[in-house]
């Protein structure tokens, strides 16, 4: 053999020699990462036992609970504070409300009472005696006293 034979045969061991033993040490650091995967795998196992999905949603539904009551208790305590500090407020939107209604029901009732009146006067005087005491048993004397003042109605 030759010299460069030598050095590259001696070259080739100590690129062996260097390859096995980052091999090794590579199969040394997967192990200790494993080791320590194993580990935290454990330690996320036994905290899964400690806190079961069960006693989480039991927990969870205790906790809910407990806010429900709280609340519904300070409701309780607070319900007549409230109707006090509400009560002005809503009493108001009421009476605009009601006078709304009021002035918008005024209004279809002149309109119903003009429109009864119209088709009164065009009816026969005799019909028009029992359309008032069949049909308008509330309002008729009204209607009566209205088609007398503009001689629409014959005098008793």
């Amino acid at each position: 053999m030759t010299d460069n034979q030598i050095i590259i045969a001696i070259a080739q061991i100590i690129l062996y020699l260097i390859l096995i033993t980052f091999v090794v040490w590579s199969n040394t650091v997967i192990k200790q990462r494993l080791k320590s995967q194993d580990n935290i795998n454990e330690k996320m196992k036994s905290f899964m036992e400690i806190f079961s999905i069960d006693e989480l949603k039991k927990f969870v539904d205790v906790r809910t609970e407990t806010m429900q009551l709280n609340l519904e208790n300070y409701i309780e305590k607070n319900k007549k504070e409230f109707a006090e500090n509400a009560e002005p407020y809503i009493r108001e939107v009421l009476q605009a409300d009601i006078n709304n209604s009021v002035s918008q029901m005024q209004e279809r009732y002149d309109e119903i009472c003009e429109g009864i009146y119209n088709l009164l006067v065009t009816i026969p005087m005799d019909k028009r005696k029992k359309f008032i005491e069949n049909h308008l048993k509330i309002t008729g004397n009204e209607f009566i006293k209205e088609l007398k003042k503009y001689n629409e109605w014959e005098v008793d």
